[in-house]
């Protein structure tokens, strides 16, 4: 996973489709883990790029999970399944924030989802 952080909104982030192809097993798979982490309510997977830094865009798995309550039991559990499902060479990083999230409409707009649950 990728060192990415967006805890300070006030930086100059941008979103959208990854510019690389993801491969669709890869979504698949990813969306399977999603379905089967009850509290994990949508799955986004764009690309963000941070202006002003050097290092190029990178992928960023978004989970938003409901009940908030449930955060850090969701963070855990992805940690234990994660590396069994991405490959060695791509490196993407993995934010679980909740429905009150300031740039979530932003990453919805996107439409880079993986997962969605009613």
């Amino acid at each position: 996973m990728t060192p990415f952080t967006d805890e300070c909104i006030d930086r100059h982030l941008i979103f959208g489709k990854p510019s690389q192809r993801i491969p669709g097993e890869l979504v698949t798979r990813l969306s399977s883990m999603v379905a089967d982490i009850q509290p994990i309510r949508e799955a986004y997977l764009p690309e963000v790029k941070e202006l002003g830094l050097a290092m190029p865009a990178s992928l960023v798995f978004y989970l938003v999970v409901d009940p908030p309550s449930k955060m850090e039991h969701v963070r855990r559990r992805v940690d234990q399944l994660i590396g069994d499902i991405l490959p060695l060479d791509l490196n993407i990083a993995v934010r679980v924030v909740t429905r009150d999230y300031p740039l979530l409409q932003i990453i919805r707009d996107t439409r880079c989802v993986v997962g969605w649950r009613d």
